[in-house]
Order: C-alpha cells, then structure tokens, then sequence
C-alpha cells in the first residue's frame, strides 16, 4: 500500500490523524453564527477558555455553513493519506448546551470536523489563515495581560518553546531568560530543554 505523507503545521495536536481520501464525507452542514451562544476554546491553554464572540461569529461566516468545502477528490485505490492534526481546535456552544467542534491547520487550507476533513479553495484558505493568525494574536495578548507572577504553559504562544523565547514574549528580551529558569529549578532539570506543556512560574519583570 502506498502512504502519502501531508505536511501540516500541528502546534496544539500533534496526534497524527489517518484519513482515507475516498472515505471523506461530503460538506456537513456546520453551525451560523445566529446559532451560536458563545465559543471556546477545546483545552484550557491559558488563563481562560472562552473566544471572543466576535472572533467566533467570524470563522462561521467564513465558512458558510459549510458552502465553502470542496467536493472531495477521488484518489487511486489502496492510497491512504495521513494528515497532521490541527493547529487549533474552536468549541461553538449551541443553544442547547452541545459543542460543534471545528480544527483548522495553520495555513487554512483543511477544516477538521469531529468526523470527516475537508479541503477549501485558496481565497477561503487564506482568509481562515488569516482567522488563525488572528487567534493566535488574541491568546498572544492575554497572556501578556495576566497579572504577574503567573503560570505559563511552554509553547502555547508561537516561538516560547524555549526559556530565551519565553523571556522574549513576557519581558521583550532574550537575555533575561535565567531570572525564569531561577523560579522553576525545581521544574526545570535542563535549561536547554523544555517539554512542550510544561508549566513554569513567569514571576514580575
């Protein structure tokens, strides 16, 4: 049998996710924003899950109730297709109490359902790329309003995967990156290696 790998950019998921092409469900109907009562995010990356209603009710126009999938394409017989999971997963909580839950890779270009994938054209790949730069600017800029000291996740903001990028987001500087290694020693066994999630004390400045 023969694998075709796709690259995609997976920060929150790394969980590598098959999907047989042929397999994949025509266009679902997914929620409209008059639908939705509030959106959050699926896992407790910072302080707080909820998304701005704003920035909710913009990624359900994008994607129309689902208009804006592409028909699948069928692919020669015996292929499957691994893809890598989604940059970031959106909870749209319905009246009823339910979540929709939608994914999006990082350059926009597959919308991940809670069963089936789905291609979009490049004009709507590149607004929802947009979308999720957007995304990431907000988490950005909560994290950066917390009181400190507070608690950081390693690697939930892009390029903090390390204690010099970590010392760069909260105090504009690189080289302060030892004042956090200080705090966490009892974390922290190599300077020079940091898991992804781990949790460190960002004290003040």
């Amino acid at each position: 049998m023969r694998i075709i790998a796709i690259a995609v950019l997976c920060f929150f998921s790394p969980i590598m996710l098959p999907f047989v092409a042929a397999a994949v469900a025509a266009a679902p109907q997914v929620p409209r924003a008059d639908q939705a009562v509030r959106y959050e995010r699926i896992r407790d990356i910072f302080q707080s899950k909820e998304v701005a209603k704003e920035r909710g009710d913009a990624l359900l126009m994008l994607l129309d109730g689902g208009r804006v999938f592409e028909k699948p394409k069928p692919s020669p017989s015996g292929v499957t297709i691994c893809v890598a999971g989604p940059h970031c997963w959106i909870g749209v909580v319905l009246a009823d109490g339910s979540v929709f839950r939608i994914g999006l890779a990082y350059n926009g270009d597959l919308v991940y359902l809670p069963d089936s994938l789905h291609a979009v054209n490049e004009t709507v790949s590149f607004k929802l790329a947009r979308w999720v730069s957007e995304y990431a600017a907000d988490l950005r800029r909560e994290v950066l309003s917390a009181p400190r000291p507070c608690s950081y996740p390693v690697g939930i903001v892009e390029g903090t995967d390390t204690l010099s990028g970590i010392a760069r987001l909260f105090y504009g500087d690189a080289r302060k990156w030892p004042k956090i290694y200080e705090a966490n020693k009892a974390v922290i066994k190599n300077p020079n290696m940091l898991s992804p999630g781990m949790v460190l004390t960002i004290p003040n400045p």
